[in-house]
């Protein structure tokens, strides 16, 4: 899976994240990480597979998938060039999302901004 460290590295001394609120994002759009790349496939799919995924999986089959599942913190993530990078929490339910094939879930968002644009 894609790694925005591997990618961008030493994004965090040239960027900023800027809130942007929570909103819908097209799954489709989730297309790495921030610092855990090696954990899923390019797929999505863990690498190893716990109970965790299996019990996030038959929850959201049973009940409709809740991207804040069992009161977490909601997942986080970052945008960077128009695609999604989960920032912190998340990752686990993001990849049952993808492996679901859904379309969008809810997320807090925080776009890259350059740091040299506000030290003017």
């Amino acid at each position: 899976m894609r790694d925005l460290d591997e990618e961008q590295p030493g994004w965090w001394e040239d960027f900023r994240m800027v809130p942007m609120g929570f909103r819908e994002v097209e799954v489709s759009r989730i297309i790495g990480s921030i610092g855990h790349g090696e954990e899923f496939r390019p797929d999505w799919a863990p690498f190893v597979s716990d109970e965790r995924d299996r019990g996030l999986t038959d929850s959201f089959l049973a009940r409709g998938f809740d991207s804040n599942e069992s009161n977490q913190s909601p997942i986080t993530l970052v945008e960077y060039s128009g695609e999604f990078y989960v920032e912190a929490d998340g990752h686990r339910r993001v990849s049952v999302a993808h492996q679901l094939k859904l379309r969008a879930l809810e997320a807090e968002v925080f776009n890259l901004e350059r740091k040299e644009l506000f030290t003017r």
